[in-house]
């Protein structure tokens, strides 16, 4: 099955602007990683900005293998 590039572009501009996220996510997660140890509340937190920190990988990941958005139309089928 032949894949659209067009969802190459889609995934390439969230992916050039997820490293800022990632980034402030993992400032977050090394102050708070030691808390969650103490603080129940802070171990679902911690959960969300280490997904932060993996945000460059999915879009990546996303990015390489053109895949498409959950759900919709897809012009290729």
């Amino acid at each position: 099955m032949a894949k659209n590039p067009i969802y190459f572009i889609f995934w390439f501009v969230p992916f050039c602007f997820s490293f800022i996220i990632a980034l402030l996510s993992a400032l977050g997660y090394v102050f708070l990683y030691p808390l969650a140890l103490c603080v129940n509340l802070c171990v679902e937190f911690t959960d969300l900005l280490l997904k932060g920190i993996q945000l460059p990988h999915t879009f990546a990941k996303k990015m390489i293998h053109c895949e498409r958005i959950s759900g919709g139309y897809d012009p290729v089928k």
